[in-house]
């Protein structure tokens, strides 16, 4: 999860830096005001979603508005949202039984499956749920909650409204900017993201996981080429003519098919060889 994050807020970073133009100073400097004080107030341990979100909203807009890419307040955003929070686990354990037997007690001795909850039984859940939300980390309990819309909805939307591609071989499609493209995310991605993890680790930098080989880490390094959404989006702001832009997806469309099957080729290779290993 952390390699396909890094991944893309490294494309993020380049549209910020390239792709942003007729910059508007005042708006740009209001929104990092309101991100300062959302940073301040994360780190003090106040955190309200409701606040978070309008303070978002603003933000998203002052960052439309100023000449740099939105996607870049989205980052910024991120980072002021809690990872941690004081939890006391016997506490919360012993508020969540006390419902949970409050439930119990609404219950008849023959439980019929198919009846209506009473409201002391909906106001027990309700406040587990309260309880829950309050115990885990705002930042992990928002990627949860949002997972499923992002998933399912979001991500789909997202690859159909930037695909639209159409294989067409004729003298219009430039094969030459396609097979660039394609190149570059199967070796690419796959060279730098290797040679890097590689040299991190014999210059003592990092070290090699437990039961982790060289050869996994070189199949992993091939499925970094399978990024494509950040690509075509980029594919869109880079290109105004639109041979160069459906030439340019088709090769991020290959270069994805093409490392998916051959990560995954390696890495079940590398995962039969240590597991022959583990056995001999």
């Amino acid at each position: 999860m952390a390699f396909a994050i890094i991944d893309d807020l490294g494309a993020i970073v380049i549209i910020a830096l390239f792709y942003s133009s007729n910059l508007v100073w005042e708006y740009i400097g209001i929104g990092m005001l309101i991100v300062t004080i959302l940073l301040i107030l994360s780190y003090k341990g106040y955190y309200s979603k409701y606040f978070f979100f309008l303070m978002g909203v603003v933000v998203w807009v002052l960052f439309l508005k100023s000449g740099i890419h939105a996607t870049i307040a989205g980052v910024l955003l991120a980072i002021t949202i809690p990872i941690k929070r004081k939890t006391n686990t016997k506490t919360f354990y012993n508020n969540v039984k006390k419902e949970l037997d409050l439930f119990l007690a609404d219950c008849d001795n023959n439980i019929d499956q198919t009846k209506i909850l009473t409201e002391n039984q909906l106001l027990a859940l309700e406040e587990i749920e309260e309880l829950a939300e309050k115990t885990s980390p705002p930042l992990q309990n928002l990627e949860h909650s949002l997972h499923g819309w992002v998933s399912y909805l979001i991500m789909p939307l997202f690859a159909f409204a930037n695909a639209g591609v159409v294989f067409n071989f004729s003298g219009e499609t430039n094969l030459g900017l396609s097979a660039n493209i394609a190149l570059s995310m199967i070796f690419g991605k796959a060279i730098g993201i290797f040679l890097f993890s590689w040299l991190s680790i014999k210059t003592k930098l990092s070290a090699l996981p437990d039961n982790i080989t060289y050869k996994m880490i070189g199949g992993i390094s091939i499925l970094g080429g399978l990024g494509f959404t950040m690509s075509l989006f980029i594919n869109n702001l880079a290109y105004t003519d639109q041979t160069f832009i459906d030439s340019a997806k088709m090769g991020i469309l290959i270069g994805s098919i093409t490392t998916g099957i051959v990560g995954y080729l390696v890495l079940k290779a590398a995962l039969k060889g240590a597991e022959k290993n583990e056995m001999s």
